[in-house]
C-alpha cells in the first residue's frame, strides 16, 4: 500500500479496512465492532488505535504501510474470516433494491470494471447500475441478467 488511510476519508479501502478489523475481533475483543459503510470516523480510528496497541505499532490511528501490513498479517490467520458482502443465499440484488449493501456492490463493480465510466456509489440500483452488472456479468462469463445472484456474487468476491 502506498497511501496513508486516515479520519476522514471515505471509499472501497475504508469498507475492507472496517471488515477487517470487525474479522479481527475474534482475536483482539477489545476492537469494537464498526459498520462497514466506508467512513473512516471516530469508532473506526479508534479501532484502528486498539488494533496498533495490541500488535506493538504506533498507536496513531491511521493506516500507514506498517499497519496496513500487520492488519493483512493478523487477518490471514483467521480460518474463516466473514466477507464483507451479503451471503450467496440472500436474496439478489436486482433494480429497484437499495442500502448498503448495493453501494458496496457498486462500489466494487467500479474497482471491478476499471477504467470504464463508474457509476454512482449512492445504494439504488438504477438503470446504471444494472448496466454495470450486465457488464461485469458479460466480461466474466456469466449469465446477463443485470441480477446480482449467487453466481455474480461469487464471482465478484474471488476478484477482489
Amino acid at each position: 500500500m502506498a497511501y496513508v488511510i486516515r479520519r476522514g476519508y471515505t471509499g472501497i479501502a475504508v469498507a475492507k479496512l472496517q471488515n477487517y478489523l470487525n474479522n479481527l475481533r475474534s482475536l483482539y475483543s477489545s476492537i469494537p465492532v464498526l459498520s462497514e459503510d466506508g467512513i473512516f470516523g471516530g469508532r473506526t480510528e479508534e479501532a484502528v488505535r486498539i488494533f496498533q496497541q495490541n500488535t506493538g505499532l504506533t498507536s496513531d490511528g491511521i493506516i500507514g504501510t506498517l499497519t496496513w501490513d500487520k492488519i493483512l498479517s493478523k487477518y490471514k490467520t483467521i480460518s474463516k474470516p466473514t466477507p464483507s458482502f451479503p451471503s450467496r443465499y440472500q436474496s439478489p440484488l436486482e433494480y429497484g433494491s437499495s442500502g448498503l449493501d448495493v453501494q458496496k456492490m457498486q462500489g466494487y463493480l467500479n474497482q471491478l470494471t476499471a477504467p470504464t465510466t463508474p457509476v454512482k456509489v449512492d445504494g439504488q440500483y438504477g438503470a446504471a447500475t444494472h448496466a454495470k452488472v450486465v457488464y461485469y456479468q458479460k466480461l466474466n462469463n456469466l449469465i446477463q441478467d443485470g441480477r446480482i445472484g449467487s453466481n455474480t456474487w461469487d464471482s465478484i468476491i474471488e476478484s477482489l
